[in-house]
């Protein structure tokens, strides 16, 4: 895989597989939020916003990705849009 640097495996946050086995999904400082293709090893999406994410899930199609930053806070991600598309909150 194309992580860019060498310490990928001490840095890394959080990591999740999709339901279908397609992507993976890795967080790391310095790095942002990297979805890479399986079958390819290439980054099929870049986020780099959400590198401290701790927390990632794919829905049950692996279409989305819900990535949880900040306390109380959920961004629903979609390879291909820049923005998320929906944001959950919740007051403590």
């Amino acid at each position: 895989f194309e992580h860019g640097g060498p310490d990928i495996e001490k840095s890394t946050v959080a990591f999740r597989l999709s339901p279908d086995g397609a992507r993976v999904a890795v967080t790391a400082p310095g790095l942002g939020l990297r979805l890479w293709d399986v079958a390819t090893g290439k980054v099929v999406a870049l986020w780099n916003e959400h590198e401290y994410a701790q927390v990632l899930d794919f829905d049950k199609k692996s279409e989305r990705l819900a990535v949880a930053s900040t306390p109380h806070t959920i961004h629903i991600m979609q390879p291909g849009l820049r923005e998320p598309v929906q944001v959950l909150t919740r007051n403590p």
